[in-house]
């Protein structure tokens, strides 16, 4: 059973997807933790740095993300990635229902969602 009353995993903290504004918002769950933990894994366990978790409203809104951006909720996470379109797949073979996956040029967003949402 998860260690959902922990606030680590083996590799992050949820000290570290905290809003990069310095405001000191941080929604995130742990098990956002644990996804980008199996992230890490898929990208040949390399040291994954969370580039972007929780965001507050005005930090979202400064960076352009989505209004109803599930990062404003403390649900999802952006990892920099040896191969975006690899883990992407990857991770759509494994999430079929639900769980948000974005694609980008250096990066992948994934996010805690019940529902699936792909981009």
């Amino acid at each position: 059973m998860w260690g959902l009353m922990s606030t680590s995993t083996e590799h992050y903290k949820l000290e570290e997807f905290a809003c990069k504004c310095g405001c000191g918002t941080n929604l995130a769950r742990i098990e956002l933790l644990y996804l980008c933990e199996l992230v890490r894994e898929l990208n040949g366990g390399k040291p994954l740095p969370v580039s972007s978790g929780t965001r507050c409203a005005k930090y979202n809104a400064k960076v352009g993300g989505a209004p109803k951006s599930k990062h404003v909720l403390g649900l999802a996470a952006d990892l920099p990635v040896d191969d975006p379109s690899y883990i992407y797949k990857r991770l759509e073979e494994i999430f079929i229902y639900s769980h948000g996956l974005g694609k980008y040029t250096n990066f992948i967003h994934v996010d805690i969602r019940d529902t699936k949402a792909r981009w």
